[in-house]
């Protein structure tokens, strides 16, 4: 359906993305299913082609295979830069904002200095620019797939039981993901043409996952196709299985304890 894409010349991106692991924070210490910025970019794609129908109604002239080329690459700087958490990101001053700003620009010309020129024909350059600043609509559509990730990401955790991720599913007084999602038709009105329309990745319901997390257990291959009557929850689970089938979500990596065998 769509067209392939080619990273030919990209070859070392790959061990660097896998590299990075996700969520890696004093305030989730142990994440049971713990995923890089390697399976986070494909995952990405994968929620975006799952709305690129509804983008493409929408907003005429939506470049698909442009901002499909966003999705993938929209976290390379991190190559540079590391994983600040998103957390942290909202809590910082002026100057720190400037500071990172100025990081995140020597990251392109850096990684621009070392790769191909383009993907696919996209310009490297302009692909981690427009994902960066998220001024036209293709990178802000890409940037609500990139957060609707982080929220499934810790939605699969508090499924399986694990209490960590409470904060950043939104179980907490900040809100967590279910806020920074209700939040973008304020901080980008142009996508509320694409955010009204009906879509479970679209405003996630407000619920309290305490007796979820309470009740959770380990993901199995049963559990992880049985629907959980959450439908932003089944949604991410969907598409992440459309593209890497169901081990990621199901081979537990982490413990609470060293050398437990199970969550109690």
């Amino acid at each position: 359906m769509y067209q392939p894409i080619t990273l030919s010349g990209f070859e070392a991106r790959e061990a660097a993305l896998k590299n990075i692991k996700r969520y890696v924070d004093e305030h989730t210490p142990t994440m049971f299913y713990r995923t890089t910025d390697w399976m986070h970019s494909w995952r990405v794609l994968a929620h975006l082609e799952n709305i690129i129908p509804l983008a493409t109604k929408v907003f005429p002239g939506f470049n698909i295979e442009f901002t499909r080329r966003i999705a993938i690459t929209h976290d390379d700087l991190e190559m540079i830069t590391g994983d600040i958490q998103l957390y942290r990101k909202e809590q910082m001053n002026e100057k720190e904002q400037k500071e990172l700003q100025e990081r995140e620009a020597a990251a392109i010309g850096q990684l621009r200095a070392s790769s191909p020129f383009g993907i696919d024909g996209y310009p490297y350059r302009e692909l981690l620019q427009v994902a960066k600043e998220k001024k036209i609509i293709e990178a802000q559509v890409v940037s609500y797939c990139d957060k609707f990730d982080g929220f499934g990401e810790a939605l699969h955790e508090v499924f399986a039981g694990n209490h960590c991720f409470l904060r950043p599913a939104g179980g907490t007084q900040n809100g967590g993901y279910i806020r920074r999602l209700h939040d973008f038709e304020t901080k980008y009105p142009s996508l509320q043409a694409l955010l009204q329309q009906e879509h479970p990745m679209f405003h996630p319901p407000r619920i309290d996952f305490e007796p979820i997390v309470a009740e959770g257990k380990p993901h199995t291959a049963v559990s992880i196709v049985t629907p959980t009557g959450y439908a932003p929850y089944d949604c991410w689970k969907a598409n992440v299985m459309r593209v890497e089938g169901i081990t990621a979500l199901t081979e537990q990596q982490e413990f609470k304890e060293r050398g437990q065998k199970s969550i109690p």
